[in-house]
């Protein structure tokens, strides 16, 4: 547990790009938040940093080269790669630097033909493949840039409910006539909180992923209502598409993701999808009051964001959220660097994150390592283990 109630405390802290952390509007950058001066010069190297990191991740699964070359076009001040950026990090200074890289990839190969995105990959050298991407960002900048405007990172994984379908069974399981009342921010697709109790979607997935103990029993949550929450437009299955890289091992995980969709129990699950903004600060408090949440799920959701507005959104949650105020927190290692994730709990409208775990693939298979917090959290609600 961190003393600042940081739940990024272990991570690289991206540099503050701006002034003090505000509300700001849902898409583009509005009201309070466009009052800030942003320093593009900052915002640049952020880029580059985050960008250069990206391409040295250990795991290549279909945009390692593509990241590699953002950062070299940045190194190298290729004008089209450095205009792009430029206008972005004006019209959205709320994006944090590692998602606006993975951001600039999807929008351009949502853009392009499969045969041209596949180009800027090709083998070659760095300076032949920049040229190639200069051209094609010098011909679509405005079909890749009006994307990046609108849209988010979504991708959605079949398998990252794992890890809430474990810690909300302990927890509700101990409050004896406590029911949930969740909701799954920057929900994606929306297959998150379908999976929720579908014991079919836990024992395929469950037994990856190896806890301390074994794997943990299916256990199902007292739900009285659920939610996708997620800004518009809501993502759906073209989009997320975009999100997954070329690569045999995302084949595999969106091939999961969709015979996850066709199941009986994930599609009949009743489940209400909201467009909502998390940045737009009035309304995320109307909505929690209004449904009066009580447990809420973000995976893979504050990286994206600007490193000034994540405390915020925590620090309204942690406000706002009916008893027993449960926040899951999912992030990947290092800003999305290294491979990995870290899994964060707040309870009880505390301030302070539980850190229960760190997981070896940030999809939820292989190995859970004990966070400092994970006894002190299995001695107050305890996770049973198969035999």
């Amino acid at each position: 547990m961190t003393s600042d109630g940081n739940v990024h405390a272990q991570h690289r802290t991206p540099r503050q790009r701006h002034g003090t952390a505000c509300a700001i509007s849902p898409s583009q950058d509005s009201g309070a938040a466009a009052d800030r001066k942003v320093d593009v010069v900052s915002a640049l190297e952020d880029y580059h940093d985050a960008a250069k990191q990206l391409g040295q991740h250990p795991q290549d699964h279909g945009w390692r080269e593509f990241y590699k070359l953002v950062g070299y076009g940045l190194q190298e001040r290729a004008p089209e790669s450095v205009s792009i950026l430029t206008k972005f990090s004006e019209l959205r200074s709320s994006s944090g630097a590692s998602h606006t890289v993975t951001l600039l990839g999807i929008a351009l190969k949502a853009t392009l033909t499969e045969e041209s995105f596949r180009a800027i990959l090709a083998p070659g050298t760095l300076t032949e493949r920049l040229r190639c991407l200069e051209k094609e960002l010098a011909v679509n900048e405005a079909d890749v840039a009006g994307i990046m405007a609108a849209r988010q990172n979504s991708f959605t994984s079949a398998r990252r409910f794992l890890a809430a379908q474990v810690v909300l069974s302990a927890v509700f399981d101990t409050l004896a006539g406590k029911q949930a009342n969740f909701a799954d921010l920057g929900t994606g697709l929306g297959v998150m909180p379908r999976q929720i109790n579908s014991q079919r979607s836990y024992e395929r997935f469950a037994p990856d992923l190896r806890w301390p103990s074994g794997v943990p029993e299916f256990r199902p949550i007292p739900i009285n209502k659920r939610f996708g929450v997620d800004r518009k437009p809501m993502p759906n299955i073209d989009w997320v598409r975009k999100c997954y890289g070329l690569s045999p091992y995302y084949d595999e995980l969106l091939g999961e993701l969709l015979a996850t969709l066709q199941e009986r129990d994930v599609r009949s699950a009743q489940v209400s999808l909201t467009e909502l903004d998390l940045l737009d600060i009035d309304v995320m408090r109307s909505f929690l009051r209004r449904e009066a949440i009580n447990s809420v799920n973000l995976s893979y959701v504050l990286y994206e964001l600007d490193v000034d507005l994540r405390g915020q959104i925590l620090e309204v949650l942690i406000s706002e959220l009916k008893s027993p105020g449960l926040i899951i927190v999912t992030e990947p290692n290092s800003e999305l660097t290294q491979q990995g994730c870290s899994v964060s709990l707040y309870l009880d409208n505390n301030a302070h994150p539980l850190e229960l775990c760190t997981v070896s693939d940030g999809h939820f298979r292989g190995t859970v390592v004990p966070g400092a917090d994970l006894e002190l959290f299995q001695s107050q609600f305890p996770i049973s283990y198969e035999s």
